[in-house]
């Protein structure tokens, strides 16, 4: 990996380097670690009405953190208000706008800015405009990612009910709100495909 220069970007009165890197030759650590992912490295996940990449898992990272990428459609509820009880959660908008309920708080996240979500804080977030948005989340421990293999598996079979994947949470730490879908897809004039 070389970096390339590229022009300054001024952040406040401060003026940074931009960096653009490109892939010469993948970086692997004597024990066959990977040090850099690229943009289609990872696992994909089919999640229905969505899809979600894992950019990094527990095994990756000795369970330090995970990290997974997730597109939303316009106008997408992401699920309904959920608390994760063993992980503190980031989520950091890639691209487009992101509305997220924290708690009773409502707020709204532009490409570049990051949502901190405690653990035990019921959450949900939201592309809440005519075009798609992208986020990068961060989980720490690691440990979530499992959820999101065992909901993809679930999705794929076909026969499933919602007490299937309300379950499936419940294993992997996350208890949800299923009562708050009708108000939240309603107050944002939302989706939620498949439902």
């Amino acid at each position: 990996m070389v970096p390339e220069d590229g022009q300054n970007t001024t952040m406040g009165s401060f003026a940074a380097p931009e960096y653009r890197w490109r892939y010469r030759e993948p970086v692997i650590v004597g024990d066959g670690t990977s040090l850099v992912r690229g943009p289609d490295d990872g696992h994909l996940l089919g999640l229905g009405f969505t899809q979600v990449r894992l950019v990094l898992t527990g095994k990756d990272t000795g369970g330090a953190f995970a990290v997974s990428q997730q597109p939303l459609q316009p106008r997408t509820l992401a699920g309904p208000l959920h608390r994760h009880t063993h992980e503190d959660g980031f989520i950091y908008v890639m691209r487009g706008r992101i509305g997220a309920q924290l708690d009773e708080r409502v707020v709204y996240a532009d490409e570049g800015a990051t949502i901190m979500v405690p653990k035990g804080l019921r959450h949900t977030f939201w592309n809440p405009t005519d075009t798609p948005s992208e986020v990068l989340e961060l989980f720490t421990p690691a440990g979530l990612e499992g959820w999101f293999i065992e909901l993809a598996e679930i999705v794929a079979s076909g026969s499933f009910d919602i007490a299937d994947i309300v379950e499936s949470g419940r294993r992997f730490g996350t208890e949800f709100d299923l009562d708050s879908l009708e108000p939240l897809l309603s107050a944002h004039a939302l989706l939620l495909p498949g439902l």
